[in-house]
């Protein structure tokens, strides 16, 4: 999860799998209901990592709040993703 002063995006990282598992087990289990009446945009982020491209493979979002829930295409969100054998840096761009 990263908080900004405007949004919080919550994350779902899939090994082999598809952003679509990832957002529907972001849904499924609720991870964003406890930041519902924050004031601020939620963001519900899934991100599938290919071990044959050893890199994020694909990823989709979807914003939620107030009943509207938009899913759109990554292409321009700033967010990059490092990745290594022991750790992984999530750095926001605003």
């Amino acid at each position: 999860m990263v908080v900004t002063a405007k949004r919080i995006y919550i994350f779902e990282f899939k090994l082999d799998g598809s952003p679509e598992e990832a957002l529907a087990q972001i849904r499924e289990r609720q991870y964003f209901a406890k930041y519902q009446d924050c004031g601020k945009k939620i963001v519900l982020v899934g991100a599938n990592f290919s071990t044959q491209v050893r890199n994020v493979e694909s990823h989709n979002y979807e914003s939620c709040g107030k009943g509207l829930i938009r899913t759109s295409n990554l292409a321009y969100f700033p967010v990059n993703v490092t990745i290594n054998s022991y750790d992984c840096t999530i750095k926001a761009q605003y």
